[in-house]
């Protein structure tokens, strides 16, 4: 996560229309990133391990955060309803980054996170799943506050 914060404070980051996600990613030499970019947006980061109770008053204050995640089978295919569960005998495979943009309750009272993929739109629900606070809680292991800044 540091690697990710020193990124977006020192060289920026473009809207995703001009960055799409890619599936198939391409490695040296054939790969090189768009040459215009255009506008660059910059942040600075405060990294640590929030709770979700934090997670969720960040959010209600405006704020953004990135939530570093030990995803899994489940993550990779949230369901019908476009929720990630924790489940026993669910895989870990690995790390990964996404953005917390909400919060909310289902029908039972159970607590969810609204998060943000940067795996295209089809993709869970248009690139968005709700994450229960038990995924949540097992799977993050780094969280990231940003706030618009950097260089």
């Amino acid at each position: 996560m540091e690697a990710v914060a020193s990124a977006v404070m020192k060289d920026g980051q473009p809207t995703e229309a001009v960055w799409p996600f890619q599936k198939a990613q391409l490695y040296p030499p054939a790969w090189a990133p768009p040459a215009d970019l255009g506008k660059l947006f910059h942040a600075d980061a405060k990294v640590g391990k929030l709770d979700f109770e934090e997670i969720c008053d960040l959010l209600d204050g405006g704020l953004v955060v990135v939530l570093g995640i030990i995803i899994t089978d489940n993550f990779r295919v949230p369901d019908q309803f476009g929720k990630i569960e924790v489940s026993p005998t669910d895989i870990e495979r690995g790390g990964h980054a996404v953005l917390a943009v909400g919060h909310g309750l289902d029908q039972t009272g159970h607590r969810y996170l609204l998060i943000r993929n940067s795996w295209g739109v089809t993709w869970g629900m248009d690139g968005h799943a709700w994450v229960s606070k038990a995924y949540l809680d097992d799977q993050v292991y780094e969280t990231a506050i940003l706030s618009m800044g950097g260089n």
